[in-house]
C-alpha cells in the first residue's frame, strides 16, 4: 500500500469544507433516494447502492462493487477510503434519478469539518448526508440534540423512535441540517438505519462474507460485481 500524506489530506479535507453547501434550496422535494453503505476486510472493501423511491416506498436499483483499498484505516482521514467505496459503487446509477444521497459516515461533524458525505456530495454535486451510527469527538451535544464542534453546530442527534440507537446526522452537501434531520427521521420507521442505508448496509456485509468464503472470480460471476481498483 503507497504512503499516505496526512499534511496534503488533511488541506484537502479544509478545502472541502469551505467548498460544501450547508444551506442547500427550500421546498426540495426528496422522492429518490440513493443509500451508500460499504463493508471491509483487511484490504478489501465491498461497496452497495440503493435508489429507493420514499414515495413508492420500493427499491428502483441496486448496484455494487468489490474494491483493493489503497487508503489505510486512519481516523480522521476515513473519507478518503470511505469514499473511493461509495463512489465506485454509484457509478452505474443514473444521477439524473437521484434528489438526495445517504451516506454511511459523517458529513460536518467532523475534526476538518469534511467527512466521507462531504467528499461524496462535492464528489456528485449532489444533496448529501452524513448518517452514521458512533460519534467522533465534539465539544458537547446540547439538550436538544445538537452536536457542537468548533463553536458552531455540526449535526443533531436523532434517537427516535422510542428505543432507537442514537444516529448522529450531518450535512454534506446542498442541504441544509434542519432538512436533512427531517428526511432521515421520515426514512427510519424501525430501530435501524434510515431504509436505503438499511438495505444497503445488509447487502455489503452478506455480499463481502460471500467474497470470503468464494473465490473472486466465482463471487464477481454470481452478483456481476465489478472488479475495479480504487483510484
Amino acid at each position: 500500500m503507497p504512503s499516505f500524506n496526512y499534511e496534503k489530506a488533511a488541506k484537502a479535507q479544509e478545502i472541502m469544507a469551505n467548498l460544501m453547501d450547508d444551506v442547500g434550496l427550500s421546498e426540495r422535494k426528496y422522492e429518490r433516494i440513493l443509500g451508500l453503505d460499504a463493508s471491509y476486510s483487511n484490504d478489501l472493501s465491498c461497496s452497495v447502492a440503493v435508489l429507493y423511491n420514499a414515495r413508492k416506498g420500493k427499491v428502483i436499483k441496486v448496484s455494487s462493487a468489490l474494491l483493493k483499498n489503497k487508503v489505510p484505516y486512519v481516523p480522521g482521514f476515513l473519507g478518503f477510503r470511505e469514499a473511493s467505496a461509495f463512489l465506485a459503487s454509484a457509478q452505474e446509477i443514473d444521477l439524473s434519478d437521484v434528489d438526495l444521497i445517504l451516506v454511511d459516515g459523517h458529513g460536518r461533524f467532523h475534526p476538518r469539518l469534511a467527512g466521507s458525505a462531504v467528499q461524496v456530495g462535492l464528489a456528485l454535486g449532489k444533496p448529501t448526508v452524513g448518517v452514521a451510527k458512533k460519534p467522533l469527538k465534539a465539544e458537547k451535544i446540547d439538550e436538544r440534540g445538537y452536536v457542537w464542534l468548533k463553536g458552531r453546530v455540526v449535526g443533531k442527534v436523532l434517537n427516535e423512535p422510542k428505543g432507537a440507537k442514537r444516529l448522529y446526522i450531518s450535512v454534506g452537501n446542498e442541504i441544509s441540517l434542519e432538512d436533512a434531520f427531517e428526511v432521515v427521521k421520515l426514512l427510519r420507521p424501525g430501530k435501524g438505519l434510515p431504509v436505503p442505508l438499511n438495505i444497503a448496509d445488509r447487502l455489503s456485509r452478506r455480499l463481502m462474507e460471500y467474497a470470503l468464503r468464494r473465490s473472486e472470480k466465482g463471487y464477481i460471476r454470481r452478483f456481476g460485481l465489478r472488479r475495479k481498483q480504487a483510484s
